[in-house]
């Protein structure tokens, strides 16, 4: 067998396939290229992809063709990108292979060496639908963690759920929190008027509402305030709730775009409003505090982790208390300016070098358990 030094090790993104823009894909990159700098660098492999974060990946091999929008073909290319990877691994025995999400099913290629696998949140165990297809997509989440020689996980949060939900042995866990970057922010002008931003998804335990409604209630006091939204657009249905709660449309700017065009948005923002009832880690918080953006969150495990002492913390779903940290920002300079200072120390603390890392500490902990396993 190689040595740990030498062995190839082969990222296997099947949601790069997925995805044009994402967080996984984009923490993948650079977690990448700071493996490289550490003389460890991984081998992607893309297979056929709509994925744009490749695009500026530094030093990196991949192996994949992007071919655009691939939303009506998605599993004739998928069935492919598996048949072309089965032909990398079979020129490649013994290579490590790291399933960058949890169900993908190169868990059957475990046997040729270490097999480990990232597990970014428990999301779809606590939130997901109940249907046939979720049973059998929680069956091969479950299979590819119970096979996983290591389990890397972004926080201690996600490592304790896992425990709690799959009583999954800790001592097969490495927590590697994410790192972050600080961005040159390209120009964007923004309104005349301040703005509380909101970044991501908007759904369910995301809690959407509780952003606007803190917004609506400070309008209602006569502060002339708007709202971003950073993401996809708007549904119908969105729009009419944040209107009738007091926010007019002309109050409102929809975003979307690159990383870079985000970083100018965090600068420009009073502050992030966070409201989720659950995270894996929580990116746009450090995303933020980087970019000297305030950041209003909950007191959910992972984002009190990934806020480190440095964002103010209100109960999920208490807008009285979004609201008062929002008046905070607003009314006093030097508190928003002291939490832009503890917001970046915060976010300069965790480098991608540090996530990186911690992989190779999974890396080793995998070496170890296959060579067990071997016998």
């Amino acid at each position: 067998m190689p040595a740990p030094s030498s062995r190839p090790i082969l990222f296997t993104p099947e949601t790069f396939a997925m995805q044009i823009w994402g967080g996984v894909s984009h923490s993948y990159v650079r977690v990448g290229e700071a493996l490289a700098a550490l003389h460890r660098p991984p081998h992607f492999f893309a297979g056929l992809h709509g994925n744009r974060h490749l695009e500026d990946a530094q030093g990196l091999t991949i192996t994949g063709a992007r071919i655009g929008k691939i939303k009506n073909l998605w599993k004739l290319n998928l069935n492919l990108s598996r048949l072309w990877l089965r032909l990398w691994c079979l020129r490649h025995p013994g290579a490590l292979i790291h399933d960058t999400y949890y169900w993908a099913p190169y868990r059957k290629f475990r046997g040729a060496g270490p097999y480990v696998v990232c597990v970014w949140d428990m999301i779809a165990e606590i939130y997901g639908p109940e249907s046939g297809w979720s049973e059998r997509a929680r069956h091969a989440r479950r299979e590819a963690v119970d096979c996983a020689d290591a389990i890397i996980v972004p926080s201690l949060s996600t490592a304790q759920d896992l425990q709690r939900l799959w009583s999954v042995d800790p001592a097969r866990m490495v927590v590697a929190p994410l790192g972050v970057m600080r961005r040159q922010a390209p120009a964007w002008t923004p309104p005349p008027w301040p703005f509380v931003l909101h970044v991501g998804g908007r759904s369910r335990y995301k809690d959407f509402e509780s952003t606007y409604r803190t917004v609506a209630l400070l309008r209602r006091e006569g502060r002339e305030i708007g709202l971003v939204c950073f993401g996809s657009p708007l549904k119908t249905a969105e729009k009419k709730a944040v209107v009738a709660a007091g926010i007019p449309l002309e109050r409102i700017i929809e975003e979307t775009g690159t990383d870079e065009r985000l970083a100018g948005i965090y600068a420009a923002a009073v502050a992030l409003l966070y409201p989720s009832h659950y995270e894996g880690f929580g990116m746009p918080i450090l995303e933020a505090m980087m970019q000297d953006c305030p950041v209003l969150c909950t007191d959910t495990p992972a984002c009190l982790e990934a806020a480190g002492g440095a964002a103010l913390v209100s109960r999920c779903g208490d807008v009285e208390s979004f609201a008062a940290h929002l008046r905070l920002l607003l009314d006093h300079p030097q508190e928003r300016a002291r939490l832009i200072r503890t917001g970046r120390q915060r976010a300069e603390s965790q480098p991608w070098s540090t996530t990186a890392t911690g992989y190779l500490t999974a890396y080793a902990l995998a070496e170890k358990n296959f060579q067990l396993r071997q016998g």
